[in-house]
Order: C-alpha cells, then sequence, then structure tokens
C-alpha cells in the first residue's frame, strides 16, 4: 500500500519512469543502474488501484508450483526494512491482461 512506503530524502525525485499502455501508470526506475523500483498506480482509471505501489518481480514454475525467485529478493533489496515473509504478492500478468495490448 502506498501509505506504507515511505521514500528517502530526494530518492523520489530522482527516480526517471516508463509508461505503457494507456500511460497512466508510471514505471519508476533508478537513472544510474536501470534498476525497476516500481509500478505507480495512483493515476489508474481503477480508482481501488490507485492506494498501491506495486514491485514487478518474476516467477518460476517449478514441479507445478509458482516459486519465488532471486529476483524477488533482488527487487525487494531496493526497499529498507521490507518484510518478504508477510509480503502480499498477487500475480498478474499487465503486458497480457491490461488495454491496449503492448506492441513491439
Amino acid at each position: 500500500m502506498r501509505a506504507d512506503v515511505h521514500f528517502l530524502d530526494d530518492s523520489e525525485s530522482r527516480m526517471k519512469a516508463y509508461f505503457f499502455g494507456k500511460k497512466n501508470k508510471p514505471h519508476r526506475f533508478c537513472p544510474e543502474c536501470s534498476s525497476s523500483i516500481l509500478i505507480d498506480f495512483a493515476n489508474s482509471d481503477i480508482v481501488k488501484q490507485r492506494e498501491h505501489l506495486a514491485m514487478n518481480v518474476s516467477f518460476i514454475l517449478h514441479r507445478g508450483k509458482n516459486v519465488r525467485t532471486a529476483d524477488i529478493r533482488s527487487q525487494a533489496s531496493l526497499f529498507k526494512n521490507i518484510d518478504l515473509e508477510n509480503a502480499k504478492l498477487d500475480k498478474f500478468n499487465g503486458m497480457a491482461e491490461l488495454d491496449p495490448p503492448y506492441e513491439v
């Protein structure tokens, strides 16, 4: 939830953004190392999403189960005091499930 995330110093203003689709949810990243940091839903068309920030993480399928990969821990390392054991993780494929369709 947005209320649970506090940016240190000027870190929020230093992030850069890339937009997909309707261009209302910036994918924020570090301009120095290009690490994907979060997706900001503040301007989402869906009101109930607006209180959320999301981390981009990958899942792999192992023996029929979704397994958290090292990518989650790597992504989470960009945040201080994050509790991955109790974090709510929602699996969602925005590229496949949101309009307009992503095109290269």
